[in-house]
Protein backbone atom coordinates (compact mmCIF):
# COMPACT_ATOMS: atom_id res chain seq x y z
CA UNK A 1 0.00 0.00 0.00
CA UNK A 2 2.46 2.34 0.72
CA UNK A 3 4.42 1.83 -2.36
CA UNK A 4 1.44 2.33 -4.57
CA UNK A 5 0.91 5.54 -2.00
CA UNK A 6 4.72 6.78 -3.29
CA UNK A 7 4.08 5.69 -7.28
CA UNK A 8 1.31 7.74 -7.26
CA UNK A 9 2.70 10.95 -5.59
CA UNK A 10 5.48 10.67 -8.07
CA UNK A 11 2.89 10.67 -11.07
CA UNK A 12 1.86 13.68 -9.69
CA UNK A 13 5.21 15.43 -9.31
CA UNK A 14 6.05 14.27 -13.41
CA UNK A 15 2.86 15.59 -14.40
CA UNK A 16 3.07 19.21 -12.69
CA UNK A 17 6.97 19.42 -13.42
CA UNK A 18 6.41 18.67 -17.19
CA UNK A 19 5.73 21.62 -19.86
CA UNK A 20 2.17 21.75 -21.10
CA UNK A 21 1.43 21.51 -25.00
CA UNK A 22 0.41 24.64 -24.87
CA UNK A 23 3.40 26.22 -23.08
CA UNK A 24 5.89 24.29 -25.58
CA UNK A 25 4.12 25.83 -28.16
CA UNK A 26 3.30 29.92 -26.89
CA UNK A 27 6.45 31.51 -28.89
CA UNK A 28 6.57 34.71 -28.38
CA UNK A 29 4.42 38.07 -28.58
CA UNK A 30 2.96 38.62 -32.10
CA UNK A 31 3.40 41.83 -33.80
CA UNK A 32 -0.63 42.45 -33.19
CA UNK A 33 0.31 41.86 -29.45
CA UNK A 34 3.09 43.95 -29.49
CA UNK A 35 1.59 46.81 -31.27
CA UNK A 36 -1.68 47.45 -29.15
CA UNK A 37 0.37 46.43 -26.14
CA UNK A 38 2.96 49.45 -27.22
CA UNK A 39 0.02 51.41 -28.17
CA UNK A 40 -1.64 51.50 -24.59
CA UNK A 41 1.43 52.42 -22.90
CA UNK A 42 2.23 55.03 -25.64
CA UNK A 43 -1.46 56.21 -24.64
CA UNK A 44 -0.62 56.49 -20.79
CA UNK A 45 2.69 58.47 -21.07
CA UNK A 46 4.20 59.30 -24.09
CA UNK A 47 7.72 58.03 -23.28
CA UNK A 48 7.65 54.36 -22.47
CA UNK A 49 9.40 53.28 -19.63
CA UNK A 50 11.41 49.76 -20.10
CA UNK A 51 13.41 47.09 -18.15
CA UNK A 52 15.94 44.62 -19.54
CA UNK A 53 13.10 42.12 -20.05
CA UNK A 54 10.53 44.39 -22.18
CA UNK A 55 13.51 45.91 -23.83
CA UNK A 56 14.14 41.95 -25.49
CA UNK A 57 10.59 41.17 -26.24
CA UNK A 58 9.66 44.43 -28.10
CA UNK A 59 12.41 46.02 -29.44
CA UNK A 60 15.11 42.79 -30.49
CA UNK A 61 12.64 40.36 -30.81
CA UNK A 62 10.90 40.08 -34.14
CA UNK A 63 8.42 40.14 -35.44
CA UNK A 64 8.80 44.12 -35.91
CA UNK A 65 7.21 46.65 -38.42
CA UNK A 66 7.71 49.99 -36.27
CA UNK A 67 10.89 51.70 -35.28
CA UNK A 68 11.59 52.42 -31.60
CA UNK A 69 13.52 55.48 -30.52
CA UNK A 70 15.33 54.77 -27.03
CA UNK A 71 16.78 56.86 -24.68
CA UNK A 72 19.36 55.47 -22.21
CA UNK A 73 20.47 57.32 -19.04
CA UNK A 74 21.42 56.94 -15.50
CA UNK A 75 18.42 58.73 -13.77
CA UNK A 76 18.08 55.66 -11.15
CA UNK A 77 20.03 57.78 -8.75
CA UNK A 78 20.05 61.52 -7.83
CA UNK A 79 22.86 63.37 -8.56
CA UNK A 80 24.53 60.61 -10.82
CA UNK A 81 23.89 62.02 -14.10
CA UNK A 82 22.74 66.07 -14.63
CA UNK A 83 22.70 66.09 -18.09
CA UNK A 84 20.51 62.22 -18.19
CA UNK A 85 17.54 64.53 -17.01
CA UNK A 86 18.17 67.58 -19.02
CA UNK A 87 18.34 64.90 -21.73
CA UNK A 88 15.13 63.22 -20.54
CA UNK A 89 13.64 66.14 -20.26
CA UNK A 90 13.84 67.13 -23.92
CA UNK A 91 13.17 63.65 -24.87
CA UNK A 92 9.75 63.85 -23.49
CA UNK A 93 9.01 66.94 -25.08
CA UNK A 94 9.90 65.11 -28.40
CA UNK A 95 7.59 62.21 -27.29
CA UNK A 96 4.74 64.62 -26.29
CA UNK A 97 4.97 66.60 -29.60
CA UNK A 98 4.86 63.75 -31.26
CA UNK A 99 1.82 62.46 -29.10
CA UNK A 100 0.03 65.42 -29.98
CA UNK A 101 0.94 65.66 -33.65
CA UNK A 102 -1.66 65.27 -36.59
CA UNK A 103 1.00 62.40 -37.93
CA UNK A 104 -0.34 60.28 -34.99
CA UNK A 105 -3.74 59.94 -36.07
CA UNK A 106 -2.91 58.69 -39.48
CA UNK A 107 -1.59 55.02 -40.59
CA UNK A 108 2.00 56.55 -39.07
CA UNK A 109 0.15 56.39 -35.62
CA UNK A 110 2.18 52.64 -34.79
CA UNK A 111 5.21 53.44 -36.84
CA UNK A 112 7.81 55.12 -34.16
CA UNK A 113 7.56 54.92 -30.32
CA UNK A 114 9.57 56.46 -27.85
CA UNK A 115 11.13 54.87 -24.75
CA UNK A 116 13.68 55.20 -22.17
CA UNK A 117 15.81 52.54 -20.25
CA UNK A 118 17.77 53.07 -17.33
CA UNK A 119 21.20 51.23 -16.74
CA UNK A 120 20.35 50.35 -13.14
CA UNK A 121 17.61 48.21 -15.10
CA UNK A 122 19.10 46.87 -17.71
CA UNK A 123 23.05 46.56 -17.37
CA UNK A 124 23.55 43.87 -19.64
CA UNK A 125 21.77 45.66 -22.72
CA UNK A 126 24.57 48.23 -22.20
CA UNK A 127 27.04 46.04 -22.44
CA UNK A 128 25.73 44.15 -25.15
CA UNK A 129 25.44 47.74 -26.82
CA UNK A 130 28.93 49.16 -25.88
CA UNK A 131 27.70 52.18 -24.05
CA UNK A 132 30.10 53.48 -22.10
CA UNK A 133 28.44 57.24 -22.17
CA UNK A 134 25.01 58.30 -21.02
CA UNK A 135 22.95 59.63 -22.03
CA UNK A 136 22.85 57.97 -25.12
CA UNK A 137 19.88 57.99 -28.41
CA UNK A 138 19.95 55.24 -30.24
CA UNK A 139 16.87 54.38 -33.15
CA UNK A 140 16.17 50.74 -33.59
CA UNK A 141 14.96 50.24 -37.42
CA UNK A 142 12.68 47.53 -38.29
CA UNK A 143 14.57 44.28 -39.53
CA UNK A 144 13.60 44.79 -42.89
CA UNK A 145 15.14 48.51 -43.20
CA UNK A 146 18.24 47.94 -41.22
CA UNK A 147 20.38 45.79 -38.46
CA UNK A 148 22.20 47.80 -36.68
CA UNK A 149 20.93 50.82 -34.86
CA UNK A 150 21.94 53.91 -35.71
CA UNK A 151 23.01 56.55 -32.34
CA UNK A 152 22.53 60.02 -32.63
CA UNK A 153 25.39 62.68 -31.66
CA UNK A 154 24.81 64.18 -28.86
CA UNK A 155 28.16 65.97 -28.67
CA UNK A 156 27.85 67.53 -31.68
CA UNK A 157 24.25 68.33 -32.47
CA UNK A 158 23.07 68.75 -28.63
CA UNK A 159 20.05 67.35 -26.69
CA UNK A 160 17.40 70.51 -27.59
CA UNK A 161 14.20 68.90 -28.89
CA UNK A 162 14.05 70.80 -32.19
CA UNK A 163 17.33 68.64 -32.87
CA UNK A 164 16.09 65.79 -31.93
CA UNK A 165 13.09 66.19 -33.67
CA UNK A 166 14.90 66.53 -37.48
CA UNK A 167 16.87 63.46 -36.71
CA UNK A 168 13.90 61.50 -35.89
CA UNK A 169 12.44 62.24 -39.08
CA UNK A 170 15.44 61.41 -40.50
CA UNK A 171 15.55 58.72 -39.48
CA UNK A 172 12.24 57.16 -39.16
CA UNK A 173 10.62 58.92 -42.06
CA UNK A 174 7.59 60.52 -40.13
CA UNK A 175 6.72 64.08 -40.01
CA UNK A 176 7.54 65.41 -36.50
CA UNK A 177 8.02 69.19 -35.86
CA UNK A 178 8.62 70.45 -32.15
CA UNK A 179 7.33 73.76 -31.82
CA UNK A 180 9.79 76.38 -29.97
CA UNK A 181 8.90 78.30 -27.30
CA UNK A 182 6.17 80.92 -27.53
CA UNK A 183 7.32 84.40 -28.13
CA UNK A 184 5.66 86.35 -25.59
CA UNK A 185 6.55 89.54 -27.17
CA UNK A 186 3.71 90.12 -29.13
CA UNK A 187 1.28 89.06 -25.88
CA UNK A 188 3.04 92.07 -24.47
CA UNK A 189 2.52 94.62 -27.01
CA UNK A 190 -1.47 93.69 -27.40
CA UNK A 191 -1.53 93.87 -23.54
CA UNK A 192 0.36 97.20 -23.52
CA UNK A 193 -2.05 98.48 -25.99
CA UNK A 194 -5.16 96.92 -24.23
CA UNK A 195 -3.80 98.98 -21.24
CA UNK A 196 -3.72 101.64 -23.00
CA UNK A 197 -7.52 101.25 -24.28
CA UNK A 198 -8.29 100.76 -21.09
CA UNK A 199 -6.99 103.88 -19.33
CA UNK A 200 -8.71 105.76 -21.89
CA UNK A 201 -11.83 104.42 -22.01
CA UNK A 202 -11.57 105.23 -18.09
CA UNK A 203 -10.87 108.48 -18.86
CA UNK A 204 -13.79 108.86 -21.56
CA UNK A 205 -16.00 107.00 -18.70
CA UNK A 206 -17.77 104.19 -21.94
CA UNK A 207 -21.02 102.39 -20.75
CA UNK A 208 -21.13 99.70 -18.03
CA UNK A 209 -21.92 97.41 -20.87
CA UNK A 210 -18.94 98.28 -22.93
CA UNK A 211 -16.62 97.00 -20.04
CA UNK A 212 -18.89 93.99 -19.74
CA UNK A 213 -18.88 92.30 -23.08
CA UNK A 214 -15.25 93.13 -22.77
CA UNK A 215 -14.15 91.23 -19.87
CA UNK A 216 -16.61 88.58 -21.01
CA UNK A 217 -14.72 88.27 -24.55
CA UNK A 218 -11.52 88.05 -22.98
CA UNK A 219 -12.92 85.58 -20.76
CA UNK A 220 -14.49 83.39 -22.86
CA UNK A 221 -11.18 83.89 -25.22
CA UNK A 222 -8.81 82.19 -22.34
CA UNK A 223 -11.14 79.64 -20.96
CA UNK A 224 -11.62 77.79 -24.73
CA UNK A 225 -7.46 76.83 -25.12
CA UNK A 226 -6.80 79.27 -27.75
CA UNK A 227 -3.44 80.06 -25.92
CA UNK A 228 -2.86 76.13 -25.60
CA UNK A 229 -3.56 76.47 -29.32
CA UNK A 230 -1.21 78.90 -30.32
CA UNK A 231 1.06 76.98 -28.14
CA UNK A 232 1.19 73.69 -29.65
CA UNK A 233 -0.61 74.78 -32.89
CA UNK A 234 -2.62 71.73 -33.37
CA UNK A 235 -4.78 70.51 -36.54
CA UNK A 236 -7.98 72.01 -36.94
CA UNK A 237 -10.08 69.00 -37.50
CA UNK A 238 -9.05 65.40 -37.83
CA UNK A 239 -10.09 63.47 -41.41
CA UNK A 240 -10.48 59.87 -40.63
CA UNK A 241 -7.65 58.16 -43.11
CA UNK A 242 -10.78 55.27 -44.29
CA UNK A 243 -13.39 57.38 -44.40
CA UNK A 244 -12.48 61.50 -45.88
CA UNK A 245 -15.47 62.81 -45.40
CA UNK A 246 -15.74 61.79 -41.56
CA UNK A 247 -14.49 64.69 -39.33
CA UNK A 248 -13.35 64.95 -35.48
CA UNK A 249 -13.61 68.36 -34.02
CA UNK A 250 -12.90 66.97 -30.64
CA UNK A 251 -9.81 64.98 -29.59
CA UNK A 252 -10.41 61.83 -27.83
CA UNK A 253 -7.54 62.52 -24.76
CA UNK A 254 -7.77 65.19 -21.94
CA UNK A 255 -4.02 65.58 -23.10
CA UNK A 256 -4.90 67.23 -26.59
CA UNK A 257 -7.44 69.24 -28.16
CA UNK A 258 -8.17 70.37 -32.07
CA UNK A 259 -8.34 73.83 -33.53
CA UNK A 260 -12.29 73.45 -33.67
CA UNK A 261 -12.52 72.19 -30.53
CA UNK A 262 -11.89 75.69 -28.67
CA UNK A 263 -14.46 77.57 -30.55
CA UNK A 264 -17.07 74.84 -29.78
CA UNK A 265 -16.06 75.37 -26.26
CA UNK A 266 -16.62 79.02 -26.65
CA UNK A 267 -19.71 79.08 -28.32
CA UNK A 268 -21.27 76.76 -25.23
CA UNK A 269 -19.82 79.21 -22.59
CA UNK A 270 -21.02 82.31 -24.27
CA UNK A 271 -24.43 80.45 -24.51
CA UNK A 272 -24.34 79.28 -20.87
CA UNK A 273 -23.44 82.78 -20.25
CA UNK A 274 -26.33 84.54 -21.97
CA UNK A 275 -28.66 82.29 -20.22
CA UNK A 276 -27.40 83.25 -16.62
CA UNK A 277 -27.62 87.06 -17.99
CA UNK A 278 -31.48 86.54 -19.28
CA UNK A 279 -32.07 85.03 -15.68
CA UNK A 280 -30.74 88.07 -13.93
CA UNK A 281 -32.78 89.81 -15.61
CA UNK A 282 -35.91 88.22 -15.95
CA UNK A 283 -37.07 89.71 -12.32
CA UNK A 284 -37.10 93.78 -14.23
CA UNK A 285 -39.44 93.13 -15.92
CA UNK A 286 -39.53 95.14 -19.30
CA UNK A 287 -42.69 94.72 -20.18
CA UNK A 288 -42.86 92.85 -23.23
CA UNK A 289 -39.36 93.62 -24.58
CA UNK A 290 -37.21 90.00 -25.16
CA UNK A 291 -40.67 88.30 -24.57
CA UNK A 292 -41.12 89.70 -20.92
CA UNK A 293 -40.06 88.18 -17.18
CA UNK A 294 -41.53 84.63 -18.52
CA UNK A 295 -40.03 84.12 -21.74
CA UNK A 296 -36.64 85.97 -20.22
CA UNK A 297 -36.94 82.74 -17.94
CA UNK A 298 -37.76 80.19 -20.04
CA UNK A 299 -35.22 81.30 -22.64
CA UNK A 300 -32.25 81.89 -19.98
CA UNK A 301 -33.00 78.50 -18.69
CA UNK A 302 -33.34 76.67 -21.64
CA UNK A 303 -30.02 78.43 -22.76
CA UNK A 304 -28.59 77.26 -19.62
CA UNK A 305 -29.33 73.55 -19.92
CA UNK A 306 -28.58 72.86 -23.31
CA UNK A 307 -24.95 74.49 -23.41
CA UNK A 308 -24.06 72.64 -19.82
CA UNK A 309 -25.74 69.22 -21.37
CA UNK A 310 -22.95 70.20 -24.68
CA UNK A 311 -20.38 71.09 -22.44
CA UNK A 312 -20.85 67.57 -20.70
CA UNK A 313 -20.82 65.35 -23.60
CA UNK A 314 -17.90 67.06 -24.92
CA UNK A 315 -15.79 66.47 -22.00
CA UNK A 316 -17.33 62.57 -21.21
CA UNK A 317 -15.74 62.31 -25.37
CA UNK A 318 -12.65 62.91 -23.48
CA UNK A 319 -10.84 59.76 -22.21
Amino acid sequence: MFRKLVFVLLLLLAWNGAPSSAAQKRGPPSLSDKLSQLSEWASRKPVIRMNGDMFHRFVETPPRNYSVVVMFTANRNPGDCSMCREAAEEFRVLANAWRHSSSAFTTDANKVFFATLDLAEAPDVFKALRLETVPALLHFPPPDKGTKPSEYDLDNRGHLAPHLAAWVTDETGVRLHVSPPPDLTKPFILGLLLALAGALAYLKRLDRNVWAFSALFCVLLMTSGQVWNHMHGPPFAYRHPENRQQLTFVHPSTQAQFGAEAYVVAAFNAAATAGIVLLCEAPSGGGRRWGGTKGRCLAGNVLVLMSFTCLKHVFTAKN
